[in-house]
């Protein structure tokens, strides 16, 4: 049995990563983490788990509700299969450990401490009120306090200040990955790596002749431009044929269908905002 490597603690606050979501898909059974090139089935309890996995909640936390949700459960019990599902799904990077506590980057990134705000005040000469208001960006540091701040977590400003470049806007082939959401399907490639956990997906879509993807109604809207053939749409219990050139624009409010009866592959750049892939 491999050993679990992450540190997981009860002020850990779990969250998944970009790229990672968890999403419900009836052509595998129910609820998946679908991760790049990877995807895992997650039984009923996963699913309560990494359902309050959003970063807000801490471990203990995610304990407690979990053990008002069902009450005839041992609290000790819940907690010890919270901590070993947190801890195998770090050790294979589909969940990220936030620690407890944390200070505001510029750009809004959030440095971890693994501190006590008790402790970081005292090693900081700051108060304890001072620094949960600054963990809640409800007040912003002096330069003084910064300082001081950097030198309680054994780092420096330019530490600090480092890899605060802007986010990438242009992508191409290489970012594309595989998704395994619609196994029966030609080619389903998502374009932008980590669009998951953003407000809009876009996706490249092959359909082989007979070919086709079918959705429940959901929240959000859907956009599809037509690269390659021709396909055909289903919006509730309308049906509307889209060739080459054209494009369909959906809320996603009712079923809908995008399949291929004709003799040739088509090809579409197909947007969910937000994501529902």
């Amino acid at each position: 049995m491999t050993e679990q490597v992450a540190q997981v603690l009860p002020g850990s606050r779990p969250r998944l990563p970009r790229g990672v979501r968890l999403t419900h898909n009836e052509a595998q059974g129910g609820w998946i983490l679908l991760a790049p090139e990877r995807v895992f089935k997650a039984d009923a309890i996963a699913v309560e788990i990494l359902k309050r996995c959003t970063g807000e909640a801490s471990i203990g936390e995610i304990v407690d509700d979990l053990a008002k949700a069902f009450a005839g459960a041992p609290r000790d019990r819940i907690e010890a299969d919270v901590m070993k599902l947190i801890g195998g799904l770090a050790d294979k990077k589909l969940l990220e450990l936030a620690a407890s506590h944390g200070v505001q980057r510029p750009n809004g990134v959030l440095l971890n401490l693994a501190l006590t705000q008790e402790e970081l005040a005292h090693r900081s000469s700051l108060t304890k009120g001072f620094i949960s208001q600054l963990e809640r960006d409800l007040t912003s540091p002096s330069l003084e306090s910064l300082l001081g701040i950097l030198r309680a977590l054994d780092t420096d400003i330019v530490e600090f200040f480092r890899g605060q470049s802007e986010e990438r806007i242009v992508f191409g082939p290489p970012d594309c990955t595989n998704a395994d959401t619609y196994p029966d399907v030609a080619a389903f490639e998502l374009m932008v790596p980590g669009a998951a956990n953003c407000n809009m997906e876009p996706a490249l879509v092959a359909l082989a002749p007979g070919q086709g993807i079918e959705e429940r109604a959901h929240a959000g809207e859907e956009f599809g431009y037509v690269l390659q053939g021709q396909v055909m749409v289903q919006y509730g219990r309308r049906q509307n044929s889209v060739k080459r050139g054209e494009w369909f624009y959906l809320v996603a409010d009712r079923s809908h269908k995008v399949w291929n009866p004709f003799g040739q592959k088509a090809r579409l750049l197909w947007i969910s905002a937000p994501p529902s892939f």
